[in-house]
This record gives structure tokens, C-alpha cells and sequence, in this order.
């Protein structure tokens, strides 16, 4: 995992990114937006901190934000809080990673949040103009595939959703391509201990980047 601490004694937040490097280009043809729906599931829950939603909860209740963004080629995990709960927001948000739940209670509401999501996206013009870029492309190719998903394209009669998200979670999700970033007013030997003693349990599996794809461009 490649980490970046940066201290700023005039922080008044604290805050912190993890990126994966995957994203949707690893949907399985057949369940299209898995790695986004795999995104949602991920937040809710660990071993540790099994609660629902205790992580995002311990953010909110601390003058915090967190969201989480799937791209084509990464995923992006990130929050703000007040400085004095950050430590406690590092164990809670590394957790997620470490030993996340996927717990089976909740795969329908994140279905039902992911269907959400794509209903919206009919509104918005950029994805408008993103669903015509992806009728030019390649069939075959990971980007002419539809990246949010939705109840449809996560929908399978032989397949059972959570079991397919947790396959993507071990087969993808390796500290060798994590990237990690936080900032805060806290000291530098503060930042540096955390990251080491909060991160490094997070599994080193190599270097599981599927092969360059060639362009989606050519036909």
C-alpha cells in the first residue's frame, strides 16, 4: 500500500481517502455494476464494528462526511470528521477493508440504492451523453458496459448476488494496489502510527490489476 500522511496544524478537519485500483472494468458481462454494488455493501459493516452503518454513524456523529465513487478503474473511499475523533474514524474506516461483513440483511437495500442511483442518472446529461459514448464502443469491451448497474443487470436466477460480491472483494481488494492519503492537525508520528497500525492488516494478495485492455475505440 502506498500511504501519503500529511500534517497541518491549521486543519480544522481531518480526513482520509483509500483507493482500490479497480472498478467496474472487473464486472462480471453478466452482473453489470457488481463492483459498484460492492462499493455500498462494504461501507456498512465489519467484524469488529458489525452495527449497521456504525461506521458512517460514528462519522455523521462526529461533524463528518463520507461517500464512496466507483470509476471505471479505481474505487474511491473517502470521509472528513472533527480532528478529535479521527482515530477513532481510521480503525472503523480501515475495518471495512480488513474484514468487511457483506452482511446478507442488507444486499436488497443496496440493490434497491444502486437502482436508485441509475434512475437518477436519466436526469443527468453527462450520463446522458456517457450512455451514447458507450452505444459507439467496442460490445466487447469493459466500457461498453453499463458501470452503475441497476435491479436488471444485477438480477440472476443462477447466481446469488452477495456471493458474487464477496468472490470480487478477494479476488481484487489487495493492499499492493491501495492507495492511502490522510491529513490532520494531529503530528506526524501520530499519522504515521496510525497508518501502519490500522492498515497494515488489510490482505496482501500481489498485484491483482486484471491486463491492459486495449483501446474501446477499436472496432
Amino acid at each position: 500500500m502506498t500511504v501519503l500522511c500529511t500534517s497541518d496544524p491549521d486543519a480544522s478537519k481531518a480526513a482520509a481517502s483509500l483507493s482500490v485500483n479497480v472498478g467496474s472494468f472487473v464486472d462480471p458481462p453478466e452482473l453489470q455494476g457488481l463492483a459498484h454494488l460492492l462499493e455500498h455493501l462494504l461501507q456498512l459493516a465489519s467484524t469488529k464494528y458489525p452495527g449497521a452503518n456504525e461506521y458512517r454513524a460514528y462519522i455523521q456523529d462526529n461533524q463528518g462526511f463520507s461517500n464512496a465513487e466507483t470509476f471505471n478503474e479505481d474505487t474511491a473511499y473517502y470521509f472528513t470528521i472533527s480532528p478529535n475523533a479521527f482515530a477513532g474514524a481510521l480503525d472503523r474506516f480501515s475495518q471495512l477493508f480488513i474484514s468487511p461483513l457483506f452482511d446478507k440483511d442488507y444486499v436488497e437495500q443496496e440493490l434497491h440504492a444502486v437502482d436508485s442511483e441509475s434512475k437518477g442518472n436519466l436526469q443527468d446529461i453527462v450520463d446522458q451523453e456517457n450512455s451514447v459514448i458507450r452505444s459507439l464502443l467496442d460490445s466487447s469491451h469493459p466500457a461498453a458496459k453499463y458501470d452503475c448497474g441497476n435491479m436488471n443487470t444485477l438480477s440472476s436466477d443462477t447466481l446469488d448476488i452477495r456471493e458474487e460480491v464477496i468472490k470480487l472483494y478477494r479476488k481484487y481488494y489487495s493492499a499492493d494496489i491501495m492507495k492511502l492519503a490522510i491529513i490532520s492537525n494531529h503530528s506526524m508520528d501520530d499519522l504515521i502510527e496510525w497508518a501502519v497500525s490500522k492498515f497494515s492488516e488489510i490482505k496482501s494478495l500481489g498485484d491483482t490489476r486484471p491486463d491492459p485492455l486495449p483501446s474501446p475505440y477499436d472496432v
